[in-house]
C-alpha cells in the first residue's frame, strides 16, 4: 500500500564452518570437536572405543576441514 514500509535484509548465505579433525580418532574426542565447531551429533554406528573411520551428512561421505553449515548432523562410522 501507498506509504508504507517496507523491511528487507540482505543474506550473505549459510554460516559456513570448516569440519574439525575427526576421521581416524576416538568417539569422546569426535563429540568434542564437533559439539565445539556447532555440529550436531546424528547417528553413530560401530564400536565407538575404536577409532572412526568416516563422517557423512545425510548420508554424503565428508571429509577433515570440509566446509559444512553451522548446525549440519555429522553421523559417523566406527570399525
Amino acid at each position: 500500500p501507498k506509504d508504507s514500509t517496507i523491511v528487507y535484509s540482505i543474506s550473505l548465505g549459510p554460516d559456513l564452518v570448516a569440519l574439525p579433525n575427526i576421521v581416524g580418532i576416538n568417539f569422546v574426542e569426535s563429540e568434542k570437536r564437533l559439539l565445539e565447531a556447532g555440529f550436531v551429533v546424528g547417528e553413530v554406528s560401530g564400536r565407538k572405543s575404536y577409532r572412526m573411520k568416516s563422517a557423512s551428512v545425510k548420508g554424503v561421505a565428508v571429509k577433515n576441514g570440509e566446509m559444512l553449515p553451522r548446525g549440519s548432523i555429522i553421523d559417523m562410522v566406527f570399525p
